[in-house]
This record gives structure tokens, C-alpha cells and sequence, in this order.
């Protein structure tokens, strides 16, 4: 079993400031993304997504804007799952 902790949590110990956050969490990045007061202070986002929960690309893209990222790369690498890299 592995300690899970919430993001915000993990911004929180790192000083509240983060340059890069590297999420690969198999289809959990949804929820995490949806912790918008966190995301503001994150510079650097790259990330493995999944579609499979009936989520699509519009959507992911729709959502990290809404962050206030700008979105540098989505490369699809299957019809279910793809990198994302985005900035502020």
C-alpha cells in the first residue's frame, strides 16, 4: 500500500511554489486538475493523459487553459492516452 496525499498537500510542502510538476498518475489527473487554486502555482505542467473515462481532448485542453497554462505540445499516442507539455 502506498500513502496517498492530496495535491494541494504537496504544493503546500513544497512552499507553495512550484516550477515543474510531472503527473503520470493513470487516469487520476482529472480529479487533480480540478484543484484550481493549487495549479496557480505551478510555472510547468507535463503529463501522461487518459481518455478512457469518456473524456476528450477538447476537454483536456479546455481545462488546462482554464488554469491559466499555455498549452506548448498534446501529442496523442494511442486512440486512449497522449503527453501534454504546458507554461505559464
Amino acid at each position: 500500500s502506498i500513502k496517498q496525499i492530496a495535491f494541494r498537500e504537496a504544493v503546500a510542502r513544497l512552499g507553495d511554489r512550484v516550477d515543474l510538476v510531472k503527473l503520470d498518475c493513470e487516469g487520476g489527473e482529472w480529479d487533480i486538475l480540478r484543484d484550481g487554486e493549487s495549479w496557480q502555482r505551478v510555472r510547468f505542467l507535463t503529463m501522461e493523459f487518459h481518455l478512457w473515462a469518456g473524456y476528450t481532448i477538447g476537454e483536456l485542453k479546455s481545462r488546462v487553459s482554464s488554469l491559466g497554462f499555455d498549452i506548448r505540445r498534446l501529442q496523442s499516442r494511442g486512440p486512449e492516452f497522449g503527453i501534454l507539455v504546458a507554461c505559464r
